[in-house]
């Protein structure tokens, strides 16, 4: 996602670009999915739907990839990648 905001640079418009790779992800999927990249497991409390929140999204970023952009790191990879570089700014 980092060289995302890069490609529109090359031509620029007035145009917005959602920046994903096309898949749901819950909020409980990426709490699963950070826990198991850190390691560490911390409880999930779920609570009840607040009016006027939104229920589903998927992010539909055909606009950006016909400058030719794609997503190049998986979700997971880019967690891992993420998390590393913290830990490792936090340990210096």
């Amino acid at each position: 996602l980092t060289k995302a905001p890069l490609a529109p640079a090359a031509h620029p418009d007035d145009r917005c670009f959602n920046v994903g790779a096309g898949a749901e992800t819950s909020v409980y999927q990426l709490a699963r999915l950070l826990m198991d990249v850190a390691g560490r497991r911390v409880p999930i409390e779920h609570a009840a739907s607040r009016t006027g929140e939104l229920r589903r999204s998927c992010l539909d970023s055909r606009r950006l990839q016909q400058l030719g952009w794609s997503a190049r790191v998986a979700l997971r990879a880019g967690l891992e990648q993420t998390y590393a570089y913290i830990s490792q700014e936090a340990a210096a």
